[in-house]
């Protein structure tokens, strides 16, 4: 999975700076992909010396977890726990910068694992109140916007 030629980090420094240069994501996600709410409490973990002995892989496969490409067969909750927690992160992030499309990406992603996860039922989707926001615009603009398309 991993490059054999890089260096391995020497610090959450090195690894921050490997994952933005191999995966292109900053220090929160990396932290957010290791289990962690942000880079403090990444640096207060116990396990510090696995995390730098595994870090990029251990992001490579939450990376890859999340985009969908190693989906069959599914291994364990766990690792299905981060994936959706990844997408959804991913989605909130996007539209919180206004970025419509990439928010569409990653809310269909998280909709795509949890249903070929079969979790259906056991969390509740975490976009439905933004859908519900979305139908009452409809709703309430419907006669003013008749003859629109879209």
């Amino acid at each position: 999975m991993g490059e054999s030629s890089m260096a391995p980090p020497r610090n959450l420094g090195d690894l921050f700076t490997q994952c933005r240069g191999r995966f292109g994501i900053t220090p929160d996600e990396v932290a957010v992909l290791l289990g962690a709410r942000n880079t403090s409490e990444l640096a207060e973990r116990e396990d510090l010396a696995v995390l730098l002995a595994e870090g990029l892989e251990m992001v490579e496969r939450q990376l890859t977890l999340a985009s969908g490409r190693v989906l069959r067969p599914y291994e364990g909750v766990g690792d299905l726990a981060a994936a959706l927690g990844w997408a959804e992160w991913r989605a909130w992030r996007a539209l919180q910068a206004y970025r419509f499309a990439e928010f569409g990406h990653w809310a269909e992603m998280w909709a795509s694992l949890h249903k070929q996860a079969r979790q259906r039922g056991t969390r509740r989707n975490p976009f439905e109140a933004i859908v519900s926001l979305a139908r009452q615009q409809c709703d309430a603009g419907g006669k003013e916007n008749e003859g629109h398309a879209g």
